[in-house]
Formats: structure tokens, sequence, C-alpha cells
């Protein structure tokens, strides 16, 4: 019914935790002295502690402050190995993972259709995930060098075009130093409209649609700096409409395609992408709900199912 955070299980024993009751449903994280606990489906009776080991430090006392364009973290915890984060950035979930590795610290970012990694030193575990999502959003102090990308391997034929990059830069979050080390993953396919090309690592759920592109290997080799926002520039109107949804009786998920023209290398082209939507049943009867560009917004609403046919207009634009 519980189990322990990876770092968490290192330690000696600082926290008990007695646990009653029925299934209700619902997880609570609980965090203590260095120990992550999840309690799943069950109701927490006694939490107390006992000293065991060094005093670890509070993750709460940084030096990396909660990026602007974040909420709160929902899950907040560290010790001197390494630190878990879930945080909500205007309406998109990311999850942080960073573990100690010598002096500097490995961290992975995992969003809906993204997933990037980070070296980072100069930093402390309490900082470490914090600083992840700063560089995920370079929002300032944040000062990158442009990518420097080499080919690790290619494919080409008339109709097809398909390759990977391997794509590194240093950066800095004021005294923090920074590596941006990922793989780009992505390919073009010929069809009777033009030329489709889609994004696959680092990214997903973004695809380009070219009228007036014939596959190449020179125009395959563009599309690695399009997937992360690279020489593309908006032109027009973005449009969304709803494509899926589904509910129970606490939760909605939704998602909306959406595109806009742009130009990419110079080349008109039209920009697809998926938006996930999310709404939760809170104990006021009201739905919570977020998405992307939006962030958070309440609905009140009868059920699950008017809620997400509400939300996924309002996260459309409608």
């Amino acid at each position: 019914m519980f189990s322990v955070g990876k770092h968490g299980a290192r330690r000696a024993l600082s926290v008990l935790v007695l646990v009653f009751g029925r299934d209700s449903g619902r997880s609570v994280w609980v965090t203590r002295s260095g120990w992550a606990w999840h309690l799943s489906g069950a109701l927490v009776g006694v939490l107390l502690s006992v000293s065991c080991g060094d005093e670890e430090s509070d993750p709460h006392e940084d030096d990396v402050p909660i990026p602007a364009a974040c909420a709160d973290p929902g899950t907040r915890w560290a010790d001197d190995d390494g630190c878990e984060l879930d945080i909500d950035c205007s309406g998109t979930w990311m999850s942080v993972i960073c573990n100690a590795e010598g002096d500097a610290f490995d961290c992975s970012l995992l969003g809906n259709s993204f997933y990037f990694r980070y070296s980072l030193a100069e930093v402390s575990a309490a900082d470490a995930c914090l600083a992840s999502v700063a560089a995920y959003l370079q929002e300032p102090p944040f000062e990158g060098e442009p990518f420097e990308c080499s080919q690790i391997s290619e494919q080409h034929d008339e109709d097809s075009c398909s390759a990977a990059d391997d794509c590194t830069r240093d950066a800095t979050l004021g005294d923090v130093e920074i590596t941006d080390h990922h793989e780009r993953r992505y390919g073009c396919a010929a069809g009777d409209a033009g030329t489709t090309c889609t994004c696959h690592e680092p990214i997903e759920d973004l695809w380009f649609e070219m009228p007036d592109m014939s596959v190449s290997e020179a125009s395959c080799a563009d599309v690695g700096k399009w997937c992360l926002g690279e020489e593309v520039e908006l032109i027009g109107e973005r449009d969304c409409t709803p494509i899926q949804q589904q509910w129970d009786i606490e939760i909605c998920l939704g998602q909306i395609e959406c595109k806009e023209p742009v130009k990419a290398s110079g080349r008109e082209a039209t920009k697809h992408d998926i938006v996930e939507l999310r709404c939760d049943l809170t104990s006021d009867a009201r739905y919570e709900c977020i998405c992307p560009e939006l962030g958070s917004f309440s609905i009140d609403a009868e059920d699950a199912e008017s809620a997400c046919y509400e939300a996924i207009d309002i996260c459309a634009g409608g």
C-alpha cells in the first residue's frame, strides 16, 4: 500500500507511519526527514519522527526560486543523493528526477510529450530539480550557447527520409553550470498534399505540413531544428480543435489539435501539435482544470462529462 522514494531507502529509519482504514481511492505524499512515503488508497493514522542519523538539509531552503511560470510543486523531495519534483508550469506538468554523479547531478525531465536530460554542477541537491525546470523553460538568469549537433544516423529514399542527431550545449543559470544533452529524431514522408515532417525525440506530438517541399536530404536535415523551435517563424493565427475526451466520476482527460501557419527555414508550412487537458473534481464540488498556455482554471459543472466539454472548449479557444 505504500512505497519509499529510492533515495530515502538508503537511509536509516527516520519515520514511522501507521496506516489504517478502508481504501479511499486517493494518494497521499508524506515527506519527513529525508523519506518520501506514497500512501495509496489508505488513511494516515499516526506519523512519528524518530531521529536516526544526520539531520538533512531542508529541500525548501534553496537558492533557485520557483520559476515565474510555475505553481508551487505538487511533490518535492531531496536528500544528499538527489531530488524528485512534480510541478505545473503554465498548464504543462513536468516530473524531474536528479541523481548525484560525482560532483554533479544527472537530471531527467519528463513531460507528456517531451524528455530532456541535464548535467548540473555547482548546485545543491535541493536546487538541482528546480534548476532543471528553469533550464527547460530558459527562464532568466538562464544563458545558453547555441547547440552543437552531429548526425548519428540517416536514411533517405525517393519518398521519405529520417535522421537522428546528438546535440549538446553548455549553459548557466546564475552560478549553476549546465550541460544540455539530448538526441533529436525526426523524419519526413511525401504525400498527395506535399511533405509531412514529424518530430519523434526529444519532443513528440509535433509535425509540419510542407505543401511546396519535396523530400530531400537537405530539407530533412532542417527538421531537427524545427522540432526545438529553431528557424520557425509564426505568420498567422493559431487554431485549435478538440479531438478526444474521456471521463469518469472524478476526472476528465482530453486532447486538442492545434495548428498555425509558420515559416520553417524560410519555407511556408503548417505546424501541428497536440495539447493535453485534465480536470479533477475538488472537495468543494468544482472541477480544477489545467491545460498548456492557459494554466489552471476552475469550472462549475454537474458532472465530469459536462466539465470535460466545457474545459476542452476553453482550452481550444472557443
